[in-house]
């Protein structure tokens, strides 16, 4: 019975280190979608006058951002795979 205890408590307690996890993992894309919004309407901003180093910069900073989307994405994914999977 005491085994039984701490494995549950042991399984509780790696459900609940994960929730937060993910909850960050969350996070981080929300700002991530966030800065993304911006950037697209920096982007229809820009016009043909602009200089030409300003687009490529903003270019590689979207770049950026949608790796790091896929990146936080990814994480997310497989962290709530493993939610699911520890829980059954």
């Amino acid at each position: 019975m005491l085994h039984e205890s701490s494995t549950l408590s042991s399984s509780a307690l790696n459900r609940a280190r994960l929730q937060s996890t993910s909850e960050q993992t969350w996070q981080k894309l929300n700002t991530i979608e966030h800065d993304l919004e911006l950037l697209i309407q920096k982007i229809d901003m820009i016009d043909a006058g602009n200089n030409g180093t300003s687009t490529e910069k903003t270019l590689q900073t979207l770049d950026h951002l949608l790796k790091d989307w896929k990146k936080y994405e990814d994480n997310f994914d497989q962290q709530l795979e493993q939610l699911f999977t520890d829980h059954n």
